[in-house]
């Protein structure tokens, strides 16, 4: 949607009597004259709008298959805009994937002085990672040479590090340092932040780092205010739902289901593919663990999870048929390590596979996951010992 269109849809409401000023104001949660002056902002250049306004007004005038980020990229494009709206644009984009808005956010942001140009480098790297064009060593090791005291820049500096610490596996610094910057960012006044929702963002690796070193209790105490907080958006809120969920994975079936049913829907609302999978798959696991998992929920994307069921139900030649078919590059290695334990360990109650799993997890850090090839082998050992009787 064009700022133009905007201006013409504010005014047709107005000359229709469709809706007043006000009204729209009370719609996209802003006052009567922030409405006033937009249309001198898209006219004229000034007074600003920030972007949440401009948000609003697509919201409720933008057609269905209009996108969000067509607004966006017209709104940042407006000759003029003000530093502090780029990083707004910036910040919003990154969390939203829209990488090709924030690129033409990040041509602008680098002409501008000062702090500008470093913060918007800063994020020029975040997005770079994610669109792997660089790889989590290369990012922090540039963000490591840019050097400016404004609070922005170190805070995306100290943010970039916990990233890279989270994708190389040096859990217990990420809790570390994520516990750290949190600590930091409570003590400081909103506008010190490049975003207000820079806080969520880094108390969501926390509490993934905390799931991960099975540090349940201490993780749902820090997710349970994001789940609670109207504030956060929803896609930070369904990272809340899914670690807390993975918190009781191998404690309470029903507590662990209901998060993650609701992490699922927010995904699948927000479109997040990738996610939607992880949720579905955690959740197939958690069918597993516990005797609930029917085949027929399976999907062809979790083929890896029916081999582990039929191994389970001791049918271990349709599970080594199942595992030599399916795609391995679509699963974490240790994955088909794992499958590979079981069969090994049904046939012929040797554990090397099932031990490489526990290594292996153990080597990245994961001592929530390392105890899932220990579980799934106990499981096992009941059904082995079941038959015999």
């Amino acid at each position: 949607m064009k700022l133009t269109e905007i201006v013409e849809q504010i005014q047709e409401d107005s000359q229709l009597r469709k809706r007043s000023y006000q009204d729209i104001a009370d719609e996209i949660g802003v006052t009567k004259n922030t409405v006033a002056n937009t249309i001198k902002f898209i006219q004229e250049g000034q007074p600003q709008t920030s972007l949440n306004a401009i948000l609003g007004y697509h919201k409720l005038y933008a057609k269905k298959d209009d996108p969000e980020w067509t607004t966006i990229e017209d709104y940042v494009t407006k000759e003029g805009l003000k530093s502090s709206h780029i990083k707004d644009v910036l910040d919003y984009c990154y969390e939203k994937d829209y990488f090709e808005a924030m690129r033409k956010a990040i041509e602008i942001g680098k002409e501008k002085p000062h702090e500008m140009s470093k913060v918007t480098r800063l994020y020029e790297l975040l997005m770079m990672t994610r669109t792997r064009e660089l790889s989590f060593t290369d990012t922090y090791a540039e963000s490591k040479a840019i050097n400016w005291g404004h609070p922005h820049v170190e805070i995306l500096k100290e943010y970039i590090e916990i990233v890279y610490r989270f994708n190389t596996f040096q859990i217990d610094k990420v809790e570390e340092k994520a516990k750290k910057l949190l600590n930091d960012l409570k003590n400081l006044d909103i506008n010190d932040l490049p975003s207000p929702r820079f806080i969520d963002r880094v108390n969501v690796y926390y509490i993934r780092a905390l799931v991960k070193q099975k540090k349940y209790t201490e993780a749902r105490e820090n997710g349970l205010p994001l789940i609670a907080d109207h504030r956060i958006t929803p896609r930070f809120k369904a990272m809340a739902y899914f670690y807390i969920g993975q918190s009781y994975l191998y404690s309470d079936y029903e507590t662990c289901k209901d998060y993650l049913m609701k992490s699922y829907e927010i995904y699948k609302h927000l479109g997040l593919e990738e996610e939607l999978l992880a949720t579905k798959r955690t959740t197939d696991l958690l069918g597993l663990l516990n005797g609930k998992l029917d085949e027929k929920q399976i999907s062809n994307e979790s083929k890896a999870h029916l081999a582990m069921l039929k191994s389970l139900e001791l049918d271990f030649k349709l599970a080594e048929k199942i595992v030599n078919e399916i795609d391995t590059s679509k699963y974490n290695d240790n994955t088909i390590i794992t499958i590979r334990g079981l069969i090994e360990f049904g046939e012929t109650k040797k554990e090397g596979y099932l031990d490489i799993a526990v290594k292996n997890y153990l080597s990245k850090g994961d001592l929530h996951l390392a105890e899932l090839p220990v579980k799934l082998k106990e499981k096992l050992q009941l059904k082995m010992k079941e038959l015999v009787k």
